[in-house]
């Protein structure tokens, strides 16, 4: 996480007009936590931070990009494009809030055993080993395994894959699921991909736009641009699912700092 993390969390708490103990109740915290947190001397796991953007209303990447890009003056089409990712993600935001697309795995199977007043129909998500070099990453051949699951749960979903690397950490995680949807085209700038760059490989990355560019990264500040002919949309990101061992990791860590 960033180091400057609880001054941001402070930050937005306030531009809110949130007082630590609000903040607290709407999370089901203590202010003493929300205290250490502000204060660095302890930090809030994924699934945490996620509930605190959208509790003060903020884009989760607010809390996650790097100084340089926070700090200078965007350009209008820079501003144009950073005001459409905060829109989207308070949007995704939102859902996640509502429990429409829940990227918390002890959350979703918990939702799972919830009675229903009559069968929902069930949504085939294909699980998918995502190529690390070049190749669709959604080809017949790379199916491993076939799900069948609620389709409120399917988030419109297509495909699973299994993350492997840590370039995307916090957002994404070695470990973590991931829930796609198959597109060959960006919806919406900010939006989480997988997609295959030329002579590089697959990737799985936050997409933006500016001319005849797109840009892959963690966030806007930090996203590498290749020509648009260079770069294949193979899927759009809809749902994150972090297993129980990293959560429970994620956890230790926070209470060990």
């Amino acid at each position: 996480m960033r180091e400057d993390l609880g001054n941001r969390i402070r930050y937005a708490r306030k531009e809110a007009g949130m007082s630590q103990e609000e903040l607290a109740r709407h999370l089901g915290y203590t202010q003493a936590a929300i205290y250490k947190i502000e204060k660095g001397k302890s930090e809030p796991g994924f699934e945490t931070l996620r509930r605190i953007a959208a509790v003060l209303k903020r884009p989760l990447a607010f809390f996650l990009e790097e100084d340089e890009y926070y700090r200078t003056p965007l350009t209008n089409t820079e501003e144009q494009i950073a005001q459409e990712v905060r829109e989207v993600k308070d949007i995704l935001q939102d859902l996640y809030q509502r429990g429409e697309g829940r990227s918390d795995y002890k959350s979703t199977r918990k939702t799972r055993r919830e009675p229903r007043g009559e069968e929902e129909e069930m949504a085939e998500i294909k699980e998918v080993d995502l190529p690390v070099g070049a190749g669709d990453a959604f080809t017949d051949d790379r199916i491993v395994k076939i799900h069948r699951i609620p389709e409120s749960l399917s988030m419109g979903a297509h495909y699973r894959a299994k993350v492997r690397g840590h370039s995307m950490d916090p957002v994404i995680m070695d470990g973590d699921y991931i829930y796609v949807r198959r597109r060959d085209y960006l919806e919406h700038p900010g939006q989480l991909v997988v997609a295959h760059v030329k002579n590089i490989g697959t990737t799985v990355k936050f997409a933006f736009t500016r001319n005849d560019e797109i840009g892959l990264g963690k966030n806007l500040g930090s996203a590498r641009w290749y020509p648009e002919d260079e770069v294949a949309i193979c899927g759009i990101v809809v749902k994150i699912e972090r297993p129980p061992n990293i959560i429970e990791r994620l956890e230790q860590e926070a209470l060990d700092n």
